[in-house]
C-alpha cells in the first residue's frame, strides 16, 4: 500500500476514533484466523509505551494492520531502529509514523531529570538534548521537537531507512497525539 493511501486510513481511523464511530472492534480469537500465516500492516508506528495511548484504538485500526513499537517517549535508538528496518525491508511497509503525545511522563521525566539509572539516563537523553538545544522549552514544544528528533535518528542512524527515504520508497511524518481531545495532529 502506497504511504499516501496509509495516511489517509489512518487519518480516517482517528477521525472515527474521535466522533465514536469506531469500526474495528475486535473480535478476539475470531479476528486472528488471517494472522496465522503472517502479517502485512499498513504503517508502522513509533510511539509511546503510555497507557493513554492505545494506537489501535485511536487510529481504528483492526488486528494485524499496523507494526508497532513502543517505548517510554516514542524515542528512536538502535532497537527502536532495527524494528523500522524490519518493517520496511520484510514487511514492505511504506509508511512510518512517530507519534508523540500530550503530556508525556518522559518529556517530563527529562524536564525534572533526577538521575535515578544508567538505562533510564539512556532513554531520556534524547529529549534532554533537546530542552538544551532549543530557546522554547514548553512541554508541547519539546514533545513534538521530540517526534522530528526521532525521526532524525531513523532516517540518519541508518543506511537501509536513509535509502528507502532518499527512493521514495519509504515515508516518514511524525504526528501528535492530544490525549484531551482523542484528536491526532500530523505535523
Amino acid at each position: 500500500m502506497k504511504a499516501i493511501k496509509a495516511l489517509e486510513l489512518l487519518k480516517e481511523g482517528n477521525q472515527r476514533f474521535v466522533e465514536h464511530k469506531l469500526e474495528n472492534i475486535t473480535k478476539g480469537i475470531l479476528d486472528c484466523d488471517h494472522l496465522v500465516d503472517g502479517q502485512t500492516p499498513f504503517a508502522a508506528i513509533v510511539g509511546c509505551s503510555d497507557s493513554r495511548v492505545p494506537t489501535e484504538m485511536i487510529f481504528d485500526t483492526g488486528l494485524g494492520d499496523l507494526f508497532i513499537i513502543r517505548n517510554a517517549g516514542s524515542v528512536a535508538n538502535k532497537t527502536q531502529i532495527a524494528s523500522i528496518e524490519f518493517a520496511v525491508l520484510k514487511l514492505k511497509v511504506e509508511l512510518v509514523v512517530v507519534l508523540v503525545h500530550q503530556n508525556c511522563g518522559a518529556v517530563q521525566a527529562a524536564i525534572e531529570y533526577e538521575y535515578v539509572s544508567e538505562n533510564l539516563d539512556f532513554m531520556l537523553s534524547q529529549i534532554r538534548e533537546l530542552i538544551h538545544e532549543t530557546e522554547d522549552k514548553s512541554f508541547e514544544n519539546i514533545t513534538k521537537l521530540n517526534a522530528f528528533k526521532s525521526i532524525d535518528n531513523l532516517i540518519n542512524k541508518s543506511k537501509i531507512i536513509k535509502a528507502k527515504v532518499a527512493e521514495g520508497s519509504v515515508k516518514i511524518v511524525p504526528a501528535y497525539y492530544e490525549i484531551s481531545s482523542g484528536k491526532v495532529y500530523f505535523l
